[in-house]
């Protein structure tokens, strides 16, 4: 009996020391298939030799250029090109040079859209290295989400509308089916 009242406890003592946090992107379209992804970076708390790393799929981009990475004083911005023969990701990487970096500042890599539809998501890492760049642990993993602040298209909106009229009349329909039974 003690040791099931201790043990949520602890786990929720610990809970805290696991990092949990979002990588978002914005995506803007520089024209003749190039684009730029702006990262947005939300619940981290980087320390020095702690990277950002964001894959490109060699499917799907290539030429990736221009990577900033808020102030320069703080992180260090590199880009490492998809290889499409070898099918090697692309990497955008964002290396912490303090210990609790600014946020603030553009997070942003330049790319060429290789592949059909649109850009979208990518995996991420976020690593921790040692003094001579070698990986010690993987801190967070996941894959970026969109950042938009643009409305739903009225054809998706209406879509949703009835999708909505569906449910509230099944549900009408299985309360009244119920209560002459």
């Amino acid at each position: 009996m003690r040791i099931t009242f201790w043990l949520p406890l602890w786990a929720g003592l610990l809970a805290p020391i696991v990092q949990a946090g979002t990588v978002q992107f914005e995506v803007s379209n520089l024209g003749s298939g190039s684009y730029q992804y702006t990262y947005l970076l939300s619940g981290f708390t980087f320390q020095a030799n702690e990277d950002l790393d964001i894959q490109f799929d060699p499917g799907i981009y290539a030429a990736l250029s221009n990577p900033s990475a808020g102030d320069p004083t703080q992180f260090m911005a590199m880009a490492f090109q998809p290889d499409s023969s070898t099918q090697i990701s692309g990497d955008y990487i964002a290396l912490a040079l303090v210990d609790n970096p600014s946020m603030a500042g553009p997070f942003q890599v330049d790319f060429t859209l290789v592949g059909g539809g649109q850009p979208g998501p990518q995996p991420y890492m976020i690593n921790q290295l040692d003094d001579n760049g070698f990986l010690e642990y993987q801190v967070a993993s996941g894959n970026t989400s969109l950042a938009s602040t643009t409305a739903p298209e009225p054809g998706g909106m209406t879509l949703g509308g009835v999708g909505l009229l569906l449910l509230a009349g099944a549900a009408f329909a299985r309360r009244r089916s119920g209560s002459t039974a």
